[in-house]
């Protein structure tokens, strides 16, 4: 005889329905406090993956970055950083498409897109937008985990041959010389989330949870925690943007 188990509909519970919605309204809360406190709202974030977008959503920033919803690899963000205005200018070339990524390339660096309809969706978006960039109030994003794919290597060997390291094997882990790299670049606000502690580079801030891993994991998920967290809000970007250096920041953390 088959026995139907009925399915627990957590919302059905009153404890639940309201222990929901008061997480709702303190996620909103906590969200509008952060966008209260900020006062450098004419940045440009420049970012190696998508959390200068998270951050420019959450507080209500112009997008004045053309790196929104795209990735660009720490060696090559370096090299864009040094000659950005020379880059800045330059068109994107299309190299492939797989998995709803878009790869492309700026002379040397590649670039590769995600969360856009296509490619032409992409360019479009990067061309309005590189316009923007305020090279006197820049600020830049990097983790540990942008080095190079080696699904990238396989289109940027054959389009670009570049000098992607044949040893990348760790897919997409950043070596120390890279997070070093990174670190001496000549911009002042600029920070690096890293899965442990490199308290020997300035911009390196380490993001808990990811120490028994070898790379920081995606920094827009939501912690196990009571209250809606994500690991990003780990890092006090309010008072990076308005300012403040990551070893400041580093010094007062509670966690």
């Amino acid at each position: 005889m088959k026995f139907n188990t009925p399915t627990v509909n957590l919302f059905s519970n009153p404890y639940h329905m309201m222990k929901n919605m008061l997480k709702r309204i303190e996620w909103k809360l906590y969200k509008q406090r952060k966008k209260s406190r900020l006062i450098n709202r004419e940045v440009s974030i420049i970012s190696s993956t998508c959390n200068g977008g998270i951050i420019s959503h959450d507080l209500g920033l112009r997008f004045n970055t053309p790196t929104i919803n795209a990735g660009i690899y720490i060696p090559d963000m370096v090299r864009f950083i040094k000659n950005i205005d020379y880059y800045l200018k330059k068109d994107i070339k299309k190299i492939a498409e797989k998995n709803h990524y878009y790869y492309g390339r700026i002379d040397d660096i590649a670039v590769r897109f995600t969360h856009y309809k296509s490619f032409d969706e992409a360019i479009e978006k990067w061309n309005i937008r590189r316009q923007r960039v305020k090279i006197d109030n820049l600020f830049l994003i990097a983790t540990d985990r942008d080095g190079y794919t080696a699904e990238a290597m396989r289109f940027y060997d054959k389009s670009m041959k570049t000098r992607v390291k044949k040893n990348a094997g760790e897919i997409d882990t950043c070596t120390y010389e890279e997070i070093k790299m990174f670190d001496g670049l000549p911009v002042e606000h600029k920070v690096i989330f890293t899965h442990k502690l490199y308290p020997e580079f300035k911009s390196a801030y380490c993001i808990k949870g990811f120490e028994n891993e070898k790379r920081i994991g995606i920094l827009s998920d939501f912690k196990p925690t009571f209250w809606r967290r994500r690991y990003i809000d780990d890092f006090d970007y309010v008072s990076f943007l308005n300012g403040k250096s990551v070893e400041a920041i580093n010094l007062e953390r509670r966690d």
